[in-house]
């Protein structure tokens, strides 16, 4: 594990370097999602924990990590969006980039979840997590910052298909003009 030593005001301190890694995952709305794992644990799931107490406080547990990812085509390689730059108007709110979205529909703001991503000579941290349909009654204020070294981040984004058997999406396929065989 990396530690980063960050100054913030008056002090300096050491922070641990998160992991990442981008995958491919089916999903029910769009066919495909990019799934992201942090410290080796699925992203949703994470934040399924963090918003599980607010969620059942409104006596609705069930709309507690009820996301997707984003479509591989919109987000992934060659777009630039997990480093902070617009690839979709529909993704940014303000200084924040869309992280995940509503599972449940294909509508761009039904139940997205939202970070600041800041991009650094050497690290990348996601933080300010906001779920707009619940601003100010679900506080994130502790669900991260999470703090990756730039480096790997940026492997992690280039080398996605890795994690999805060693092939491209299928929509990355037709965005890449790469013809699929029969029976591969």
């Amino acid at each position: 594990m990396r530690i980063n030593r960050i100054e913030l005001g008056r002090g300096v301190f050491s922070v641990k370097m998160d992991k990442i890694a981008f995958f491919i995952k089916e999903d029910r709305v769009n066919g495909e999602a990019v799934g992201i794992r942090i410290n080796g644990e699925d992203f949703i799931e994470i934040v399924r924990r963090y918003e599980l107490p607010f969620a059942r406080a409104e006596g609705f547990p069930f709309i507690a990590g009820d996301y997707t990812g984003l479509p591989p085509q919109d987000v992934l390689p060659p777009s630039y969006h997990f480093m902070a730059e617009q690839s979709n108007p529909l993704y940014v709110r303000g200084d924040k980039m869309k992280i995940l979205t509503c599972s449940g529909c294909p509508q761009s703001e039904c139940w997205p979840l939202y970070a600041e991503i800041v991009v650094e000579d050497d690290r990348v941290l996601w933080k300010g997590f906001e779920q707009p349909r619940r601003a100010g009654i679900w506080v994130y204020d502790k669900l991260g910052p999470f703090c990756f070294s730039r480096e790997e981040y940026q492997v992690a984004l280039d080398l996605f298909e890795v994690e999805n058997n060693g092939r491209p999406s299928r929509m990355r396929r037709r965005k890449l003009g790469v013809q699929q065989r029969r029976g591969v």
